[in-house]
């Protein structure tokens, strides 16, 4: 059995099997195999519910008892990217593939696949794919390898190739991420109508996820249809909690659109979700000072000052690409 769990950026599969009894030798005792399998049950159930380092110990207790079984290694590894070990779990997954001769061939390319998206979270793109081309020549009949492959290329400002991966991704599985993603490139390409088209495709099959709804408002914004953007905005900001980059995008329209007390109203909102924004005190400055406050544009400035040693800027934090909130 196979559980699909999206991560922020690329999708983790966790291989379950039914037991691992079957896979035990007979040099281990009844009792040790039982107690392997407990241990990779309850790492498969702390995996499932988010609770990574409580995955990674049963895993390892599993791991323990019977250090031969590929899969365990996979999901450890899994596991390991989550909190962001990444050499860790590309060792892990190393060991899998020399574990992992007798695999049906779907799994083995699913360990390349996580080796490749740990190699892309690593920033190693020319291994990440050689990994995904490893990954598609076993199984090409899966659409999350195209997607990565497709991300990656997207880093690499391969648009071309970008497409091509998310067009096939699409054609097997039409997922609202890889419309996302897709949508991101045309979105790099500044061929905004594009792009809206698949944002809005994104929305349509995933409509709780705010992100889309923040990205085709910047394409909106792009286009100077600053009234969609607008209730694009506010509905990437209904569907979470706390976003300050929507507040600061939203705040922008306003400024266009001349309606300055609004703009200084949302850009507040930024700053109070991220009070060591320096970019945020310097855009609520120009709004007070287009309202003619320049004691309070002064001490935004003053402070933009004061914090930009922080060098903090969420939207590297938070990018287009993201579908979390």
């Amino acid at each position: 059995m196979e559980k699909i769990i999206k991560s922020k950026y690329f999708t983790l599969r966790l291989v379950l099997f039914l037991s691992l009894l079957p896979l035990l030798t007979f040099a281990q005792t009844q009792e040790e195999a039982k107690q392997a399998q407990q241990f990779f049950n309850e790492g498969a159930t702390a995996y499932s519910r988010g609770d990574y380092p409580a995955a990674i110990e049963s895993f390892t207790k599993a791991i323990n008892l019977y250090p031969k079984a590929a899969q365990i290694f996979y999901n450890r590894a899994n596991a390991y990217r989550y909190i962001r070990e990444y050499d860790l779990a590309i060792k892990d997954l190393n060991t899998a593939l020399e574990l992992g001769n007798n695999l049906p061939e779907t799994q083995s390319a699913l360990i390349y696949l996580s080796r490749g998206d740990a190699f892309a979270e690593k920033n190693d793109y020319v291994k990440a794919i050689e990994d995904f081309n490893k990954s598609i020549s076993i199984n090409p009949a899966d659409a999350g390898v195209y997607n990565s492959r497709g991300l990656a290329y997207t880093t690499l400002k391969k648009y071309d190739l970008a497409i091509v991966d998310f067009n096939k991704s699409l054609e097997l599985v039409p997922q609202a991420f890889t419309f996302h993603n897709r949508a991101r490139v045309y979105y790099q390409m500044r061929d905004f109508d594009r792009a809206i088209k698949d944002f809005t495709k994104a929305i349509e099959l995933s409509p709780q996820l705010p992100n889309p709804y923040n990205a085709r408002a910047l394409c909106y914004q792009y286009l100077g249809n600053f009234d969609l953007a607008l209730l694009d905005f506010t509905k990437a900001i209904s569907l979470t909690v706390k976003n300050g980059v929507y507040y600061l995008n939203r705040a922008d329209v306003y400024f266009k659109k001349g309606k300055f007390a609004l703009a200084i109203a949302d850009y507040t909102k930024a700053i109070e979700i991220y009070p060591l924004w320096a970019e945020a005190f310097r855009r609520r400055a120009d709004a007070y000072k287009k309202q003619g406050q320049n004691k309070l544009a002064e001490a935004d400035l003053q402070k933009a000052k004061e914090v930009e040693k922080e060098n903090f800027n969420p939207i590297d934090k938070i990018e287009l690409i993201n579908l979390n909130p």
